[in-house]
């Protein structure tokens, strides 16, 4: 058997270039948002400057990130898996959900909770908005808008149509 195996070949071949990677996924409404790139593994970040760090220290900057999860493990109850996401929030302390939506992103199911948080370090009042959309095939993807809280009314609109613009 292994005799047939080193006589191919054909087994394996190394490509003059890169094949192009595929995106995990695309958003269409970026609003005032800019990419900034990804973060651990496949986690998405926008900014309103496009910067990862800004240069001087800015606890409670507005930004959005899209999480795809990274295995396929189905979700039976969307609501309590987002509840228990949203307070796993490393920035945020104090979490209460004020709002629950259901909804559907791309044809697929969604939950969106906004919260009311504190921000773990600074101590200031944040808006958060978690969607949570079940993907094809098992999975889903977080899409999380932070914001300080006087941002509230500004944010949440453009927060909602990023997350209902995933594809």
């Amino acid at each position: 058997f292994f005799g047939r195996l080193y006589d191919m070949p054909d087994a394996a071949r190394v490509a003059d270039a890169v094949a192009p990677e595929k995106p995990l996924f695309s958003l269409s409404y970026l609003g005032p948002f800019k990419r900034v790139g990804t973060l651990s593994g496949a986690a998405t970040l926008y900014t309103l400057d496009g910067v990862l760090a800004p240069a001087t220290s800015e606890p409670d900057r507005t930004v959005f990130i899209v999480a795809p999860s990274l295995d396929k493990r189905p979700i039976a109850d969307v609501e309590a898996f987002s509840r228990n996401a949203l307070q796993s929030l490393p920035s945020s302390k104090d979490v209460a959900v004020t709002t629950v939506r259901k909804l559907k992103i791309a044809g697929r199911d969604a939950t969106e909770l906004g919260a009311a948080a504190t921000h773990a370090q600074a101590g200031t009042p944040l808006l958060i908005v978690q969607t949570v959309r079940v993907l094809s095939g098992g999975g889903y993807v977080r899409m999380i808008g932070l914001t300080p809280a006087s941002g509230s009314d500004k944010f949440l609109p453009e927060f909602r149509k990023m997350a209902e613009s995933y594809s």
